[in-house]
């Protein structure tokens, strides 16, 4: 019974000590990045409040503006997300020029007026 509870113990704490992967491993594994985005965003809170989620969003390759103006589904995809989470991704990269791209198609707030074709 003792060799039973060492042995639960010893492997709790060795879980317990498994090292959380940085934003370097996630930029180094692409696919391990995009396997621990596809948990992240299935698990309901998960994406903005795991270290690990948080580390594979910042290794995202950054793209810039004009990208984000091209690509309208991505665009929405992820400024849904930068909404969503603005606590912990608001100021990554990929969300502040997605979210400058959308408000540059929106016109940057103003009112767009169209002429009506007489």
């Amino acid at each position: 019974m003792k060799s039973i509870i060492l042995g639960f113990i010893a492997t709790m704490f060795l879980i317990a000590c498994e090292p959380t992967r940085d934003v370097a491993f996630y930029r180094d594994n692409p696919e391990e990045r995009e396997a621990k985005l596809q948990v992240c965003q299935s698990n309901p809170g998960g994406l903005g409040n795991d270290r690990e989620c948080i580390s594979a969003w910042n290794a995202l390759e950054v793209k810039p503006v004009s990208y984000w103006r091209a690509h309208r589904a991505e665009r929405g995809v992820i400024t849904s997300i930068c909404r969503d989470h603005k606590a912990t991704f608001k100021n990554s990269p990929n969300c502040e020029n997605a979210l400058a791209a959308q408000a540059a198609v929106m016109g940057g707030g103003k009112p767009v007026y169209i002429p009506l074709k007489k």
